[in-house]
Parts: C-alpha cells; structure tokens; sequence
C-alpha cells in the first residue's frame, strides 16, 4: 500500500542528491510520527513526538523513491529492484587505501584521501555495470557527501607518510548510487565521461 501520508517534498529530495541546499527535510510516517532527516543519513524525532511503528520499513514517496527510516537512527534510499534505471546491486561493501608521500603532513593526508576516494570510485564502476558511462567526478561528488568509516595514521620518514583506508557500507553505496541516478534524472550530467 503506497503511503498518502508522507509528506515531503521530491524537489527536496532530488536536490539532497546534489548538495546540502535541504540541511533537514520533515517527513510524517504512515503512524503520523513526523521526523528529521538530516543530511548525514542520520535522523531523529520531531519536538513532542513518540515513539513510531513505522521504522525499518520501506516508504515510497510522490516521486517513486523509496527511503528507509531505520530504527538504528539511520536513514537512507532504496533502490528500485522493478528495472529503475538504477538496477538493484548485491555489493555489501567497498573497501579502498590510498598511501601518499610528501613535505608536509597536511598535504600527505589529502593526497592518501584523493587516492583512496578514485579508488572507491574505479571499483563502484567495475562492480556496477550502470555506472560505466557516470563521469567519474559525478561519482566521486556522491561518494564524497556519503557517510563512511575513514581510518587515517601518518608517520614521519624522510617525509611524511599517510595511509587513509575507507569503506563504505552497503547502505552507502545505495546511497551513492541514489545520488548517481538523481544528477541523471535532473539532467546536470551531460555526455558520457571523457
């Protein structure tokens, strides 16, 4: 049963893929709980609500997305698994390290970050076919907004060191690939990637 009680705006939605121009977006639950949702993927309760029964189950909103409110404190974009440009991906996790030398630690640790976020990108697009023809800084700009664990440590040699080691986890890389398919449908990418 497709939910008439949610209240949210798809204007909203589809420019939360782009940046953070909806810091919060409101969303009443089928129980009638409003909630926020922040742009981190993380949400919480409208002032003086209670508790809803509504978590952990898929809400379709007016433009035929489908989020999660996930009980953990969590949210994040399903992806439709009906032929949706964006087809569905059984892709748990990503895992990417990147290693850099230089002067100056400040410039190692950004360097390691670069690396370590093309490298995220480059096995995105050989696990899912649908984001071969994705410029790859589309992917990298959707990848950069998700959420993911990031463990860094920096050693000084002769110069510095720095090793950063990411993973994003199998609701990020939905989100990601939400991300992906929302610059797609608004039309911002334009040709295939050079």
């Amino acid at each position: 049963m497709k939910s008439s009680a949610v209240v949210i705006s798809a204007v909203c939605v589809m420019l939360f893929a782009l940046s953070a121009l909806c810091e919060d977006m409101y969303l009443t639950l089928e129980d009638g709980v409003s909630v926020v949702l922040h742009s981190n993927h993380t949400w919480s309760y409208d002032e003086g609500n209670k508790a809803s029964l509504s978590l952990g189950k898929p809400i379709t909103l007016d433009d035929g997305t489908t989020l999660v409110v996930n009980k953990d404190g969590t949210w994040g974009f399903v992806l439709d698994k009906q032929g949706g440009s964006v087809k569905s991906t059984n892709l748990e996790s990503v895992n990417a390290v990147g290693i850099a030398k230089r002067e100056q630690v400040s410039d190692a640790k950004a360097s390691a970050m670069e690396t370590a976020l093309g490298r995220l990108a480059k096995q995105m697009k050989s696990a899912v076919p649908d984001l071969a023809n994705v410029k790859e800084q589309t992917l990298l700009d959707c990848i950069q907004k998700e959420e993911k664990e990031v463990e860094s440590s920096e050693e000084m040699q002769e110069i510095w060191k720095a090793t950063v080691k990411l993973r994003l986890d199998g609701t990020g890389v939905r989100n990601v690939l939400h991300c992906v398919e929302s610059i797609r449908k608004l039309g911002v990418e334009e040709g295939p990637e050079e």
